[in-house]
């Protein structure tokens, strides 16, 4: 897993995540840790929240490098959304939320 010592670095790879808790706050409940981030303020200085944006950005390079090999990309990618499914109230669509 990639490890930022900065302050800014922490930032920079959390800012996607927040903007998507910022359009969408109830998926902060989802997550015991983030549910008192209620000001942008919070989430910019939170470190969990930037820990979970750098393994959610992690998890997306190794989905994309996964992509020369299906087989691979697709057990990967069972893999993710099984991981999701133990989430309490977690729901599929929440995985293109993102996207729109």
């Amino acid at each position: 897993m990639c490890k930022l010592s900065s302050r800014r670095g922490w930032r920079m790879i959390s800012r996607p995540i927040r903007m998507l808790f910022e359009e969408h706050g109830e998926l902060l409940n989802l997550f015991e840790k983030f549910k008192e981030l209620k000001t942008r303020e919070d989430q910019v200085n939170s470190l969990e929240l930037a820990e979970h944006a750098s393994t959610v950005m992690n998890t997306l390079d190794e989905g994309i490098k996964g992509l020369d090999n299906l087989d691979v990309f697709f057990e990967y990618l069972h893999q993710v959304g099984a991981s999701h499914r133990r989430i309490p109230g977690f729901k599929v669509e929440y995985f293109w939320v993102s996207l729109k």
